[in-house]
């Protein structure tokens, strides 16, 4: 018999969640849900290979229940817009990569 050598770990005093990102069509965030993800990534930063127009990320958005979050991914984009996108495509969070304009910390 092998001795234990791993001590007794105690629960981390975090919850794990997990984001599935570049979601592009509503199935995909079906099976992303029904897989146990806390939330989904749309991706709204210019030039990505996974970006979403707005429209299609409201139906993704509408499609999912409450319990999923919807996380909108942006790139140097003014916050003006980075708050349309996020209101008309039901976001639930926003994510923001490069540059943070001093607009966004105000």
């Amino acid at each position: 018999m092998l001795p234990a050598i791993l001590p007794a770990v105690t629960p981390p005093p975090y919850t794990l969640r997990v984001k599935i990102c570049g979601t592009t069509n509503l199935h995909d965030a079906m099976l992303s849900a029904e897989a146990g993800a806390d939330a989904i990534g749309l991706i709204f930063a210019p030039g990505s290979r996974r970006l979403v127009g707005v429209e299609l990320a409201r139906e993704i958005s509408l499609g999912l229940g409450p319990a999923v979050g919807r996380v909108g991914v942006f790139m140097d984009q003014p916050l003006d817009e980075v708050l349309r996108v996020a209101e008309r495509a039901r976001l639930s969070a926003i994510q923001i990569h490069g540059e943070v304009s001093s607009l966004y910390l105000e």
